[in-house]
C-alpha cells in the first residue's frame, strides 16, 4: 500500500466548528460585537471564506475585515496582525502557514489577542494560538485505521523533505505502530513537481 502525504489540498474552512467556537464566546458574556480580523494569503479562497463567514458564523452586529498577507511571509503576518490588533481586532482568524500563525501569535501576545490558526501543526498551538485545521496526527490516525482495515500489511511513506513533510512521516509511522501493518519504508521528495518525478523510482523499487 501506498500511503503518500497530500500537500496543499482544496482548502476548505470548516465553518460549522467556527460557529460552535462562536457560540462559546456568546455564553461567555462578553460585547456582542467582536472585531475579528482574517490574516489569509490564497486569492481563490477568499470569496468562499468571505461568503462563508457571512452565512454561518457572523451577523450584522459583527465585523469581519480580510486582510491578505504574502504566504510565506512570517515577518509581514506579525505586523498585519499588530496593525489589525491596533486597529481594534480581538480575535484574529488565520494564518493558514505554521509559521506565519507562530508569528502572528507572537505579535499579539501582550495584548491578549488570540490568534485562530487554519495550520494542521499543533507544534505551534499553545498560549493564545489555536489549530483549527486537520491536524497531521488525526489524518495518519484515519489513514491507519483504514488500512488496516482493508488487510493492507505493509506500507511505504511518500513525503515531501520540508518541515510539514517530516512532521507528517512522524504521525503515519506513529499511526500505524498501533495497527497490524508496518511502515517498511519512507521515501522523501524536494517539494517541487520534478523532485516528485525524480522519487518515484524509488518508491517503485
Amino acid at each position: 500500500m501506498l500511503v503518500r502525504e497530500v500537500i496543499d489540498p482544496p482548502f476548505k474552512p470548516d465553518f460549522a466548528d467556527l460557529d460552535r467556537r462562536r457560540e462559546i464566546v456568546d455564553h461567555a458574556a462578553i460585547p456582542q460585537k467582536v472585531d475579528l480580523r482574517l490574516i489569509i494569503a490564497f486569492d481563490d479562497v477568499r470569496g468562499q471564506l468571505d461568503a462563508g463567514l457571512k452565512q454561518h458564523s457572523f451577523d450584522d452586529a459583527d465585523a469581519a475585515d480580510l486582510l491578505e498577507i504574502d504566504a510565506g511571509s512570517a515577518a509581514q503576518a506579525a505586523s498585519v496582525a499588530a496593525q489589525a490588533v491596533n486597529d481594534g481586532a480581538k480575535i484574529i482568524l488565520g494564518p493558514l502557514r505554521a509559521e506565519a500563525a507562530n508569528a502572528a501569535g507572537v505579535a499579539v501576545a501582550s495584548q491578549g489577542v488570540n490568534v485562530l490558526s487554519f495550520s494542521n501543526n499543533t507544534q505551534i498551538a499553545g498560549g493564545n494560538v489555536f489549530v483549527l485545521g486537520n491536524t497531521f496526527e488525526n489524518i495518519a490516525s484515519r489513514l491507519a485505521k483504514y488500512a488496516a482495515k482493508q488487510g493492507k500489511r505493509n506500507v511505504v511513506v511518500v513525503h515531501s523533505s520540508d518541515v510539514p513533510g517530516q512532521l507528517g512521516r512522524a504521525a503515519i509511522q506513529q499511526a500505524f505502530s498501533g495497527t497490524p501493518a508496518q511502515v517498511v519504508a519512507s521515501v522523501s521528495y524536494e517539494l517541487s513537481q520534478q523532485g516528485v518525478i525524480d522519487s518515484v523510482p524509488q518508491i517503485l523499487n
